[in-house]
């Protein structure tokens, strides 16, 4: 006893970040965020917290997970690897 077990975590939602990544993936092309928060919606089959979609690509345009690359106000892109 006293040992730290791994606990079973049930599967929750999709991920946004995930999402937002797939999403981006799949449209090839540099994308307006309220057409991202409507497509990621669309791919989950339920709403997502529009805070949550902005949130996830202004976060990831800095710092050391650079994976959107904003290309005017409101709309990104992936950042090319």
């Amino acid at each position: 006893m006293g040992r730290d077990l791994p606990r079973h975590v049930p599967r929750g939602r999709t991920p946004v970040l995930e999402t937002v990544t797939t999403v981006l993936e799949l449209a090839g092309e540099p994308m307006r965020t309220r057409e991202i928060h409507a497509a990621a919606a669309e791919l989950v089959g339920e709403s997502i917290k529009w805070s949550s979609v902005k949130g996830i690509l202004s976060s990831h345009t800095i710092g050391a997970d650079r994976r959107f690359r904003r290309i005017h106000r409101g709309c990104y892109e992936l950042t090319p690897e």
